[in-house]
């Protein structure tokens, strides 16, 4: 089976210390035909320096460069200089197995798919053997869907996926957890999605990351917004149990976002808007009794601190911002 070309689209920003790590990945891989895209989103540090040097070894890399737009502009830059008709997106401070590609995509030619993921591993470690059981697991159009609504293997990265998919869908630009709104929606464009169990993907949870900050407002509000954004969708295609699901993360979402409103109300002030959707959301979302019957017992007790304690609820809030930054 031949080897049909592949662009591999990794974003860069202020990755100086691992961005080596994750292009070594890439160009060990044993599967040769790619296009390797760097999309230089304006970092500061010697990111693009370092790229550059990988640039000079190997005519595949090509790099482009904009002004810092965020992780989704650059992904959908990405997209549009792919000369590939299969795309793959790899997050700069992660790196990959090198037998990711030669493995995913005769599995996706084979099975027809249009899009192939992996699974992944948050172990900091190169490991030459394929850990999993190789299994693959097909899943129809409706499936996928219900699994994206759901949060299910929502990841952009460790996936292989038909470059008119994302032709189609782009990544919401200027948003935190941009993966959360745009999975869902990629799969519904899909006839056939597949999972393959192989830990090819290798995940580096760093502490700094913006998605890791607990206490700041855009974060969890958006967050929060593209949980509230699958409603009309979920609505409109008639996935009644993935509302439950979705109205329970709000309530959580949203629970989460008024601590950090009341740890420093100043922050009511300077985000009135968010402050009044995370409140109407809320309130909407409350109205589902099947998702509260879901909900922790600490968001029970918080929601009832908040509707009838409004001292307790902020000394809560206050406490656990105190606790998150001590930490």
């Amino acid at each position: 089976m031949s080897e049909p070309l592949l662009s591999v689209i990794i974003p860069v920003y202020q990755v100086e210390k691992y961005i080596g790590q994750c292009l070594d990945s890439v160009l060990a891989q044993t599967y040769t035909n790619l296009d390797i895209i760097l999309v230089d989103d304006g970092g500061i540090d010697s990111s693009v320096d370092i790229c550059r040097e990988y640039q000079k070894k190997d005519n595949r890399i090509r790099i482009i460069s904009q002004e810092n737009g965020g992780l989704s502009k650059a992904r959908n830059v990405g997209v549009a200089h792919a000369k590939a008709e299969l795309i793959t997106f790899i997050d700069s401070d992660d790196y990959i197995h090198p037998q990711m590609f030669a493995t995913m995509v005769p599995y996706l030619q084979e099975h027809n798919l249009d899009i192939i993921s992996c699974t992944s591993t948050r172990k900091n470690m190169v490991i030459k053997e394929m850990i999993g059981t190789g299994k693959l697991e097909c899943y129809d159009h409706r499936t996928a869907v219900s699994m994206g609504l759901r949060d299910d293997n929502v990841s952009a990265w460790g996936k292989i996926y038909k470059k008119e998919l994302l032709e189609k869908v782009q990544f919401p630009v200027g948003r935190v957890f941009e993966d959360l709104g745009t999975l869902y929606k990629i799969f519904n464009e899909c006839h056939k999605v597949g999972w393959l169990d192989y830990q090819f993907y290798h995940y580096i949870k760093r502490e700094n990351s913006i998605t890791q900050r607990s206490f700041r407002v855009k974060p969890k509000y958006d967050s929060l917004y593209l949980n509230y954004e699958k409603i009309a969708f979920a609505t409109e295609y008639g996935y009644t149990e993935e509302l439950h699901y979705i109205h329970g993360e709000i309530i959580k979402n949203a629970m989460s976002l008024l601590t950090v409103f009341y740890s420093n109300t100043d922050l009511i002030l300077d985000y009135p808007q968010e402050y009044e959707d995370t409140k109407r959301w809320l309130s909407e979302a409350m109205q589902d009794a099947v998702a509260w019957e879901g909900i922790r017992k600490k968001e029970r007790i918080l929601w009832w601190l908040y509707n009838n304690c409004g001292t307790g609820f902020t000394l809560f809030s206050k406490l656990s911002k105190c606790s998150k930054e001590v930490k």
